[in-house]
């Protein structure tokens, strides 16, 4: 019994047409020609292998209009066995989805002695493959799946007139990758990635086979703050393969390691390097391979480059520059969105060390570095357990005109800071869940750093407010006179919401501290502000019982918004109406 035929292999004398070519002519087969239209309809593939003489075939099939719905023909006068072993091989399908069709029984032997798992049918059959349900396909009216592999196939030839896939071919094909995160409007196409691809399937993760099941249930995993998704788009000099693979990686935070739960490609990019080339892109998250794909992880792979993709932002902006980001986990969440597009990618995010978290969303820590960290303050900090790690940052460094940098105080109003009683220092100082006296694994070691730390707290600093209105507008003022002046410095204010099972509130410190930012900006063209709440849908947007946590839309939005205000700036320095020694300006005039 047949199963989900994807390629058929046609014999052509007293096969695909009557009689023998070589022995006098032959009798066009009309039926049998309808069935190759039908099944390429059907998105199922049709192919010849044929002893004949190439130059003889090839203008009757022409002339019939048929010769390009056959891809990889195989006519001469060679052995057949070898050359569908040939075809099957620059298909990329496994035998076991391939049929051959040839009225020889010698022919169908030696296939199946070479090819076991292959299918083979003698000319009797054909009648019957459009009823068979192993002929049924994918509905395919613009044969998109034929252009494709038409695709491949030219491909393929080049590729042997220079002796094999070389990197050298590879080079020369000119492979662009684009990453298309709108996966909402490509649902059909995701879940047939997840669902149809195996060869290049690494985790073989599956979804629900009701269409409107694994709709829902792919949105669910994709819909975490923590989740990072996108569809693989790709091109070559020889044309364009469409959308062909899809990657999910779940725990992109400092809480866990990456971990890819969905990585399919189709085959119609085997042996180009995409795979391995997105895997490098997203970081060579953790994978657990399931099974034997056709490829290795992970590869060194040179010869692919970057494209714009199809989304609308991409098509007024073809590239970032240099892009630096500074934030919490929110920001991790959005780096990958940058990560295909700019020229360059600094991340600065929430860390573990191994007692603490190093805040890098707390403007404290920011300011601190702008100030400089003399001795004295330095002590202070490792008496706390920290390090000059903690106090480390690229924002400031000097950049190139097209740089972006990207901050997100989210760390200012979610925890109280810290005031050294006799020097006035302030810090914020965050313990990891392993160092606290509720975790079951603590150690002897944590439970004595703990409470040597937790003693030093209580006798030499004491909490103060995170929305004093003067102190922060100072420490703000701070640390923007020390971005550098040609770099456009997007500042997010962090969501003003709160999500309490559903009940939305209103987080009073942070609508102060975001009011705050903006008037300490005032001098400085070279800023510009993104709301978080004015990206928020509704309170279902928002993680419950959290302010700073999304669903994977806001984060998409967050990334055009930051795109446009990026493409903007870039149009003003063109035309001479942003200037660029704002660092330099006199400094502003605290809130009332």
């Amino acid at each position: 019994m047949l199963h989900d035929i994807r390629l058929v292999i046609w014999d052509l004398d007293e096969t695909f047409w009557d009689g023998t070519l070589c022995e006098g002519g032959i009798t066009y087969n009309a039926e049998r020609h309808d069935i190759v239209v039908a099944l390429s309809h059907r998105g199922i593939l049709n192919s010849l292998c044929s002893r004949n003489d190439l130059a003889a075939v090839e203008p009757i099939l022409r002339q019939h209009g048929i010769w390009d719905y056959f891809i990889f023909p195989s006519v001469n006068w060679s052995s057949k066995p070898e050359r569908l072993a040939e075809i099957v091989a620059a298909v990329q399908l496994r035998p076991e989805t391939v049929l051959f069709v040839d009225d020889n029984p010698g022919n169908r032997a030696q296939a199946k002695a070479l090819l076991p798992a292959l299918n083979v049918v003698d000319e009797t059959a054909i009648a019957g493959f459009l009823q068979d349900p192993a002929f049924a396909g994918r509905p395919d009216p613009g044969l998109s799946r034929l252009r494709h592999y038409k695709l491949l196939e030219s491909r393929h030839q080049d590729m042997r007139a220079v002796g094999g896939q070389g990197v050298e071919f590879l080079r020369q094909s000119r492979i662009e990758v684009s990453i298309l995160y709108d996966i909402e409007n490509h649902l059909d196409r995701a879940v047939e990635l997840v669902n149809r691809t195996n060869q290049l399937n690494f985790t073989k993760r599956r979804l629900p086979e009701d269409m409107a099941l694994a709709k829902a249930a792919l949105l669910e995993e994709i819909a975490p703050f923590h989740a990072r998704a996108g569809l693989v788009q790709v091109r070559d000099r020889y044309g364009d393969y469409g959308i062909c693979g899809i990657f999910l990686v779940h725990g992109i935070t400092a809480w866990g390691r990456p971990r890819l739960v969905h990585f399919a490609f189709s085959c119609r990019t085997l042996g180009m390097g995409v795979e391995q080339w997105v895997y490098d892109l997203l970081g060579r998250p953790d994978i657990t391979v399931v099974g034997e794909p056709l490829s290795k992880l992970p590869g060194a792979v040179d010869w692919i480059t970057a494209g714009p993709g199809p989304q609308a932002a991409a098509a007024a902006d073809k590239s970032f520059g240099e892009v630096r980001i500074r934030g919490g986990c929110e920001l991790e969440v959005i780096e990958h969105f940058f990560r295909a597009r700019a020229r360059a990618v600094v991340g600065e995010f929430i860390a573990m060390r191994e007692h603490l978290y190093i805040p890098r969303h707390a403007s404290l820590i920011l300011g601190q570095i702008a100030a400089g960290l003399d001795e004295a303050t330095a002590s202070l900090i490792r008496d706390l357990g920290m390090d000059r790690d903690f106090y480390e940052t690229r924002l400031f460094d000097a950049c190139d005109d097209d740089t972006l940098i990207i901050y997100s105080p989210s760390g200012d109003a979610s925890r109280l800071p810290y005031r050294h009683k006799a020097t006035g220092f302030e810090c914020h100082h965050w313990f990891r869940e392993p160092m606290l006296p509720s975790h079951p694994g603590r150690t002897a070691a944590q439970a004595a750093e703990y409470e040597r730390v937790t003693a030093l707290l209580e006798r030499d600093y004491t909490p103060v407010a995170c929305d004093d209105p003067e102190r922060y507008f100072a420490l703000y003022s701070r640390i923007l006179a020390s971005i550098p002046a040609n770099a456009l410095f997007v500042v997010i204010l962090p969501n003003k919401t709160i999500n309490l099972d559903g009940v939305a509130l209103d987080h009073a410190p942070q609508v102060t501290l975001n009011a705050v930012f903006r008037a300490a900006a005032k001098p400085y063209p070279n800023v510009a502000f993104v709301e978080l709440s004015a990206l928020v849908g509704s309170v279902d947007d928002v993680e419950s019982g959290s302010y700073l946590h999304f669903s994977r839309a806001v984060y998409f939005r967050l990334f055009e918004e930051i795109g446009a205000r990026y493409r903007d700036w870039l149009a003003s320095r063109r035309s001479g109406s942003a200037p660029g020694s704002a660092a330099g300006s006199a400094a502003p005039a605290p809130p009332p």
